[in-house]
């Protein structure tokens, strides 16, 4: 009796979790929102679109279909019944067309991305947050730098633990920097192809461990030498490929040109039997069987026709496919160099703000102690009704879209000091 009760009490316990996860997952889709079409089998179906300002949704060879105000699992009935059935154009590896019906079932539809949340107001870095599910009020304002807590707080008193703190933070931001600007050389050095490009010179002054910078810089070879022997080995798969299919289609272009002589002799042939066998030189069968015989010449023709363009049609694939791979490389180091880039840039900043911080502790910094501070927060929401502004608490939490006002609290002056 007693193990009955306690499992109801652990059923409803889950409750609240389980409809927090389905509330999650059930955000109606919105301009901005992304969301990806695969199908099963067939990744060169896959089709990646943005919710456009309409609320319309452009899905490639799907279609455009309206998508504001849905869930991602109601579009998808959708997008299977305008798939299911539809012809699609393959060819084997012979080069070879070949078609297959498509059913609606193998047709996922999931969102890979959401509309930003804008946080504005008392933050160190105002702006667009990426938002992620379940996300709240306090954990959008750590994403936008957290508050601004030296303004208007001058002369403050500083906390050396904070002097501290503030110290390991530099440490972390100078060793993102330094990674960052590893990244950079790595990725720069891949697209150009110059596998032997030294790393740059780092000088990281006393506050990182020459170790660490060493561990950083061999990371970054190895994946530097990973990239090269993966872009070797696909050109070279591609060479001897490309080598083997000239081969080929060499070797069946001569056999065309010598078969196309043949077939003409043996037609040439037909007609001079012909006029023999009209004189009563020749016997009718002598000009049955070169027919027969130029039958089979001109058969043996097609035969070696097709065989080449099957052989062309081949390495244009072959080349075709180079081609993409070559560029899928491109564009992944692209966004890598830009992501490092972004990190770059955010930790140079980070650092500025920090050694700000620390010049103003000063000296004196562990006599001081820092205050403490807090906020409040707005929300702005759009609805159908309308937009929707109301206080909320930091554990608040957020949707795709919020806007959310920041304000720093006045800090309780001390008495003792007026």
């Amino acid at each position: 009796m007693m193990l009955r009760s306690l499992l109801k009490l652990a059923i409803l316990a889950l409750v609240p979790l389980l409809s927090t996860t389905h509330a999650i997952a059930d955000y109606a889709l919105q301009p901005g929102d992304r969301v990806e079409v695969t199908v099963a089998g067939l990744p060169d179906y896959a089709v990646t679109a943005m919710v456009d300002g309409d609320g319309s949704l452009g899905l490639g060879w799907i279609g455009r279909l309206a998508a504001q105000g849905r869930t991602v699992e109601d579009l998808e009935i959708d997008v299977r019944a305008l798939a299911d059935g539809e012809i699609l154009r393959r060819y084997n590896r012979d080069g070879q067309v070949y078609t297959i019906t498509l059913e609606g079932a193998r047709i996922d539809l999931q969102r890979i991305g959401y509309r930003p949340v804008i946080v504005g107001g008392d933050v160190s870095v105002t702006g667009e947050v990426a938002f992620t599910p379940g996300m709240t009020v306090r954990e959008a304002v750590a994403h936008a730098g957290g508050i601004e807590t030296l303004r208007d707080m001058m002369p403050a008193i500083i906390d050396p633990v904070k002097v501290i703190e503030w110290r390991s933070e530099f440490q972390e931001a100078t060793v993102a920097q330094l990674d960052a600007r590893l990244s950079l050389w790595r990725t720069t050095a891949a697209l150009d192809e110059a596998w032997e490009r030294p790393p740059p010179d780092l000088d990281p002054g006393p506050i990182v461990p020459v170790e660490t910078v060493l561990g950083l810089t061999g990371e970054q070879r190895e994946l530097l030498v990973a990239s090269q022997r993966e872009f070797e080995r696909e050109a070279a798969y591609y060479e001897a490929a490309d080598t083997q299919a000239n081969r080929r289609i060499a070797i069946l272009t001569e056999q065309r040109s010598e078969q196309r002589v043949a077939t003409e002799f043996d037609r040439e042939e037909v007609e001079r039997t012909r006029e023999l066998v009209e004189r009563s030189l020749a016997p009718s069968s002598r000009l049955a069987e070169i027919r027969r015989t130029t039958a089979a010449s001109s058969t043996q023709l097609l035969d070696i026709e097709e065989a080449l363009s099957a052989a062309e049609l081949a390495r244009l694939r072959l080349k075709r496919e180079y081609e993409q791979s070559v560029e899928q490389r491109t564009l992944e180091l692209l966004a890598e160099r830009r992501l490092a880039d972004a990190a770059f840039r955010a930790a140079t900043i980070r650092m500025e703000v920090l050694s700000q911080f620390l010049g103003v502790s000063g000296s004196d910094a562990l006599a001081l102690s820092l205050p403490q501070t807090d906020y409040s927060a707005t929300l702005v929401r759009k609805t159908a009704e309308g937009p929707v502004i109301r206080p909320v608490a930091k554990d608040a939490t957020l949707e795709p879209g919020d806007f959310v006002e920041i304000e720093l609290l006045p800090v309780p002056q001390d008495p003792s000091s007026i």
